[in-house]
């Protein structure tokens, strides 16, 4: 595996657990990640792990250099959908039509959410009110994942969902909200069909308060 998933698996499970240590483990490991990943047959996969790797220690030392070496490896591979379809081929040398939809998901899953931010997509599933939550479960879904949030009081809500195109594919206004947990399943149609592999981003309004996040569907 590409030294940038030890990196987040180590961070996210043991020193989730374990605190004790985080910083000088990765102040000594994180010299050792990749910077670039300039060929190999998962080229962009691998250069995905790299990008979370490097995300991984800038965010926990908070330094700018690791942010950097981040951002350079995300740049190229938002580069990569040189079409703005949303795919990415699995190495530079493929044309921009040749999208893996294995490679799309895989980032997504794990850090494409970090990448988007670069091109102004705000990520995190909680953003303004501190009142106002909303996760997406499960995640990552094969069919209608649920929305989840809670309202301290009556709201008018709306939701809006784009692709990584920043194409809007879905929107609901829910209108008028009782006070409570709600739980609105997404991406319902009159047939109920599932919606296509990929990652999307959610924009839920309520009132003056917004929450956005990820969603990714597999197949």
């Amino acid at each position: 595996m590409e030294g940038g998933s030890v990196m987040w698996g180590v961070v996210n499970s043991w020193f989730q657990e374990y605190p004790t240590g985080l910083v000088a483990w990765v102040d000594s490991m994180a010299p050792y990640l990749n910077t670039e990943i300039d060929s190999s047959q998962y080229q962009n996969a691998w250069r995905g792990w790299a990008a979370l790797g490097q995300y991984t220690a800038g965010e926990v030392l908070g330094s700018s250099v690791y942010m950097g070496y981040f951002k350079h490896l995300a740049d190229t591979l938002v580069l990569n959908d040189g079409d703005a379809d949303g795919g990415i081929p699995v190495i530079d040398a493929e044309p921009d039509d040749h999208d893996q939809t294995w490679v799309t998901n895989y980032l997504g899953f794990m850090c494409m959410d970090k990448l988007m931010n670069l091109a102004g997509v705000p990520r995190g599933d909680v953003v303004a009110g501190e009142t106002f939550k909303a996760t997406v479960a499960p995640l990552p879904a094969y069919k209608s994942p649920g929305l989840q949030f809670a309202l301290p009081g009556p709201s008018q809500v709306s939701i809006e969902v784009f692709d990584v195109a920043g194409r809007r594919v879905y929107h609901d206004r829910l209108g008028l909200l009782g006070s409570g947990r709600h739980v609105l399943p997404l991406f319902r149609t009159p047939e109920d069909s599932p919606a296509s592999a990929g990652v999307y981003f959610y924009v839920l309004r309520s009132g003056t308060d917004v929450a956005k996040g990820k969603i990714v569907m597999l197949k």
